[in-house]
């Protein structure tokens, strides 16, 4: 089944989930949710989420209509479009039976007042505990009627004051509008009584040139409205406020419109992303605690695999040791220094071991420290800024005045016979002092005699 958007309508005794396709409803469910008892709400999420998954629902956005009874709605005067949500949302606690802490609140202002809904927590966080169960891709939470309300008024042009109202079931709403918003929301009791004294008591406050939309009203109602003095105009339609919500809840969930009222932002977000933080944090360390376990377990293994090497290691060592020295005593720890110790022995003994002046070729750096400094000219001033000994040679490095005085450097040290200078590296500097590199090497008096 194909569809575009989901609607969800709670209530006190059961929910509606709806698929829409195209302003009208596809497939629909009811659950009982708000009567099933704790222990059986994990069955219903199940069931829940096979019907989901026999629509083919693969994350198409989710709109909540909050039945009428659950909201709360009052009216400040005044322009108020320049205040910070905070202090509007105080304007507003001050008129309502609930606490900030109690409630999501939104509002809408408007150039000369500010209509403003509530609803308890109480009642909506079970329904969030459900959508998050459902995995469902919430996008907006809204009253029913004023989904309905906001479709009516996308579609027709209402004059510039308007008193409209709607039936709808066990309920009459009474929206005021002014500049194609609504700056009131009442609903009243099925009873024509109850709208001639709201027609009467509007009058009274001063609205003399009502015009009143009666929409889906029952002709002997609207037939006693219209017969009222106060009431100077009456336009009469039918149009469903249930079918009109449908619409409106899949502009909004296709993003063609924006709500009026979204109940989806704090307090009620913080919840919702707090448990999903909770969730997310919660998956976390389970995997982290999967990692460790898998980590420890991969440890342990390659310790054992290194144990065994080593434990087939030692006897390796410990079965050479008794075909080579199958008269000596075994060692208990460290039997390849025993082995190499014992093979040293006889090699010295077999006189296979060169001696110590033998296997050092190379001169004492005394000793060639002492060559070159002796061989430096004594009667030059000398700056020399660095001497660095490279096994058989010395590398001299410093300044001069003129590239003179580095030939004479190099010419004193060859008078040595042991040592032997490379050419001098010169450069020149902008201030035109030499900057020099001497290499002296060390040669032997025994290479020099089989020289020509």
């Amino acid at each position: 089944m194909k569809f575009d958007a989901l609607m969800l309508i709670p209530d006190d005794d059961q929910w509606q989930l709806l698929a829409l396709r195209h302003d009208s409803v596809a497939d629909q469910v009811t659950s009982s949710w708000p009567k099933t008892r704790e222990k059986s709400r994990s069955q219903e999420i199940q069931n829940l989420q096979t019907t989901l998954e026999n629509w083919g629902y693969d994350r198409q956005p989710t709109v909540i209509a909050l039945p009428d009874h659950w909201c709360l709605a009052n009216t400040l005067q005044g322009n108020r479009l320049k205040l910070s949500r905070q202090n509007i949302l105080y304007a507003f606690e001050a008129n309502w039976p609930l606490a900030l802490e109690e409630i999501v609140t939104d509002y809408l202002p408007s150039k000369d007042a500010t209509l403003g809904i509530c609803a308890p927590l109480v009642k909506l966080k079970p329904v969030m505990q459900a959508i998050d169960s459902l995995s469902l891709n919430l996008q907006a939470i809204c009253p029913k009627a004023l989904l309905a309300m906001q479709q009516q008024m996308s579609q027709n042009s209402p004059p510039h004051s308007n008193q409209t109202i709607w039936a709808n079931g066990k309920a009459y709403h009474w929206f005021a509008t002014t500049e194609r918003k609504p700056t009131q929301w009442q609903w009243l009791p099925a009873d024509g009584h109850a709208l001639v004294l709201k027609a009467q008591t509007q009058y009274l406050w001063g609205k003399q040139d009502q015009h009143l939309q009666l929409l889906d009203l029952p002709e002997s109602d609207a037939f006693k409205l219209k017969a009222l003095p106060e009431i100077q105009q009456t336009h009469v339609e039918h149009v469903q406020l249930t079918q009109q919500a449908y619409v409106g809840a899949h502009r909004i969930a296709t993003r063609k419109i924006t709500p009026w009222f979204n109940f989806l932002q704090p307090p009620l977000i913080n919840t919702t992303q707090e448990r999903s933080l909770q969730k997310a944090l919660s998956f976390l360390l389970v995997g982290i605690m999967i990692l460790g376990l898998t980590l420890t377990g991969l440890f342990y293994w390659r310790a054992s695999d290194y144990q065994q090497i080593a434990q087939s290691n030692t006897q390796a060592q410990k079965q050479i040791f008794r075909e080579v020295f199958p008269d000596s005593r075994m060692p208990q720890i460290n039997i390849a220094s025993r082995m190499e110790s014992e093979l040293r022995n006889i090699l010295n003994h077999a006189g296979a071991l060169p001696s110590i002046s033998e296997v050092s070729d190379e001169t004492s750096a005394l000793t060639l420290l002492h060559a070159v400094l002796v061989s430096l000219p004594n009667n030059h001033s000398l700056n020399i800024q660095e001497i660095r000994l490279e096994n058989n040679r010395i590398v001299l490095r410093g300044q001069a005045k003129q590239h003179a005085d580095v030939q004479t450097i190099a010419n004193a040290l060859g008078t040595h016979i042991n040592l032997v200078v490379d050419t001098p590296q010169m450069t020149q500097t902008n201030d035109g002092i030499i900057r020099y590199t001497v290499t002296v090497n060390w040669q032997p008096e025994d290479s020099q005699r089989g020289q020509p």
